[in-house]
């Protein structure tokens, strides 16, 4: 029963300038809204750590801009490390960086199942629908 206004300002609010997706937004399209939707599914948090997680490994052992904190907080160090990231990788960049949201989405709802078996009848819902 809820207006549609109104859920579109909660997502709006929690979901995209609260947790700082919008300033991913910038720079990638694309990788925005995978957080956005990781962010509504699992929390905005774990979206920002899959992010900051996948650019330090993603860094060249530092080569390209150096580790940011996994802290779940996008900021400018995080920002400044995507658009590093996109400058050193080119076209590929976003392709890679997408798998490596996806992948660790993937790996999450495993780990969950295993940490809580009646988890075990979502999963495949979640792989199909969640993970692309």
């Amino acid at each position: 029963d809820m207006p549609r206004s109104l859920a579109k300002s909660i997502y709006l609010e929690r979901y995209w300038e609260a947790p700082n997706f919008h300033l991913i937004n910038e720079h990638s399209a694309a990788v925005a809204e995978e957080l956005l939707d990781t962010g509504v599914n699992m929390g905005p948090g774990v979206a920002a750590r899959f992010l900051q997680r996948a650019l330090n490994v993603l860094n060249a052992e530092g080569k390209h801009y150096p580790d940011i904190a996994v802290d779940g907080n996008i900021g400018r160090l995080t920002v400044a490390a995507l658009r590093a990231y996109l400058a050193a990788r080119g076209k590929d960049g976003h392709v890679v960086l997408l798998r490596a949201l996806n992948a660790q989405q993937g790996a999450r709802y495993i780990e969950l199942a295993e940490q809580r078996p009646s988890q075990e009848a979502f999963v495949h819902g979640w792989l199909l629908h969640r993970v692309a």
